[in-house]
């Protein structure tokens, strides 16, 4: 059986001291020697570390703080706990695995795939401008060459869509920097980095025309009334493919809820697509306001 100290370092369990803490004076040999030398040439240098932060910092720093430091990721002089591209990745890494913030539930295949093409898009920017993807050099200045450099992309440079020879759309662009804004806001408010560059006034977006297809009240009842065969032979699970789709989409015009939020986790019910509310009396969930059906 194996031990694992404080320093990282693995030893027998029958060569450790947990009195004195330290390996068993009464132990010998030239592996138990070199493991000697080996701990207390680290142990050295974290003390050396830690001296070192707490002349920096001025204080002595929280156990948060060490371990970032050791890592090489906290700078005591800026007060930046994580860089840029460590904190965005591992964000999106995790962001289907764990709840964010003040959620209670893990975010979607989806939207994590969305923030992944906006990281890859920023990293191409970053080279190709020669910019630093840093917490404090993503300002107003580097905003402001995110958008000019964005629109003129042609449309489908990041996509597999085959487009012609347009240029990438104001909405587009308008998303791309809402994305990398939020990140700034997010790692700020966890006081991972001290700037507040995502107040500055570029960062503000003009949202494109949309075209957008609204139903009425009857087209949408007609739509929902409409019966879709469950397979082509007939045999299958009574509610997937197309049936589960439309079932989805229906409640998404009666709740307002996103659609790719709906597919992932809603599960149909038949009390509910019988129960049909009341169009009339449909809002929107956040801003209670009379909700528009739109495909």
């Amino acid at each position: 059986m194996q031990l694992e100290v404080g320093l990282g370092e693995r030893i027998e369990a029958s060569l450790w001291d947990s009195k004195s803490k330290n390996i068993h004076r009464r132990a010998s040999g030239v592996d138990v020697s070199r493991m000697r030398l080996q701990m207390d040439e680290k142990s050295n240098e974290v003390s050396r570390q830690f001296q070192e932060l707490v002349l920096a910092l001025k204080r002595l720093p929280t156990s948060e703080e060490f371990r970032s430091y050791r890592k090489g990721h906290f700078d005591p002089v800026t007060g930046v706990k994580t860089p840029f591209e460590v904190y965005i990745q591992s964000f999106i890494d995790n962001f289907d695995r764990t709840p964010k913030q003040g959620d209670v539930v893990n975010g979607s295949v989806e939207t994590k795939k969305k923030y992944q093409s906006h990281f890859n898009i920023l990293r191409v920017f970053a080279e190709e401008e020669g910019e630093e993807l840093s917490w404090a050099n993503i300002d107003g200045d580097f905003c402001t060459k995110m958008k000019l450099w964005r629109s003129r992309q042609p449309a489908g440079r990041f996509t597999r869509a085959n487009y012609d020879d347009r240029r990438t759309a104001q909405t587009t662009v308008a998303r791309w920097v809402k994305a990398v804004r939020g990140w700034l806001s997010m790692a700020y408010k966890q006081g991972i980095h001290p700037y507040r560059h995502f107040d500055q006034p570029q960062w503000s977006t003009v949202e494109g025309t949309v075209l957008r297809w609204v139903l009425t009240e009857a087209q949408l009842q007609a739509f929902r009334a409409f019966e879709v065969q469950p397979s082509r032979h007939g045999v299958g699970a009574p509610r997937t493919g197309l049936k589960r789709v439309k079932d989805l989409f229906v409640v998404q015009c009666y709740t307002g809820v996103r659609f790719s939020d709906l597919k992932g986790s809603w599960k149909p019910s038949t009390k509910m697509l019988i129960a049909r509310p009341s169009l009339s009396s449909t809002t929107k969930p956040k801003s209670r306001l009379p909700y528009l059906f739109t495909p």
